[in-house]
């Protein structure tokens, strides 16, 4: 639904902004940013950069919010799901994103 050209998940965060309730946010820069840091440092390491904005929500989605979520998690996820491996990694983030929509 969009209200005054703002989709549904916009107006969300505008009511929820107005309750009282203030984000954290993480962007595909501090992807990119982390991925650039590792491919300098060690340079047998690559990452798929086109799996970047699916890994980010796949991230939000899994947050514990005893723990919040943390540099060491956007590592483990570009490890665990964009670092270019073989031709398996495209599969396995569209099936845990497709999980996780189901949800």
């Amino acid at each position: 639904m969009k209200i005054n050209n703002m989709t549904e998940e916009e107006f969300q965060l505008i009511e929820y902004y107005r309750m009282g309730y203030r984000p954290i946010w993480w962007c595909f820069d501090d992807f990119e940013m982390q991925a650039r840091e590792m491919e300098e440092n060690f340079p047998e390491k690559k990452y798929d950069r086109s799996l970047f904005l699916d890994t980010l929500e796949l991230m939000l989605r899994r947050h514990d919010p005893n723990f919040g979520t943390t540099w060491q998690d956007v590592q483990y996820f570009l490890d665990e799901y964009c670092l270019i491996r073989n031709d398996e990694a495209r599969a396995v983030i569209d099936n845990l994103t497709k999980e996780t929509t189901n949800d």
